[in-house]
């Protein structure tokens, strides 16, 4: 649906009207959610970025844990579920 709705914003809106309309979009409940979702996914791939470079470095579990809740601000069940997400799936 995002990418309809993208696809036509472009093809039929001058710049000023898309700022207009991301403008209105952000203060409603639906562009509320799209900004917190990509938020979301944002910290996902930058927890396995960081999980993946820490085993890379030779870093613990715990010491990578525990840098996931210093570089991201997570709290500690959040850097658990990014680590048993992530901690497997990289090589070293």
């Amino acid at each position: 649906m995002q990418a309809v709705l993208y696809t036509l914003a472009n093809k039929f809106l001058s710049k000023d009207d898309l700022n207009q309309v991301k403008e209105v979009l952000f203060m409603t409940p639906l562009g509320q959610m799209l900004v917190k979702d990509g938020f979301e996914k944002g910290i996902e791939r930058g927890a396995g970025a960081l999980i993946s470079i820490c085993r890379e470095t030779g870093f613990s579990y715990d010491d990578t844990r525990k840098k996931l809740i210093e570089k991201l601000e997570l709290d500690s069940p959040a850097a658990v579920r990014y680590m048993e997400e992530f901690w497997g799936r990289t090589s070293v």
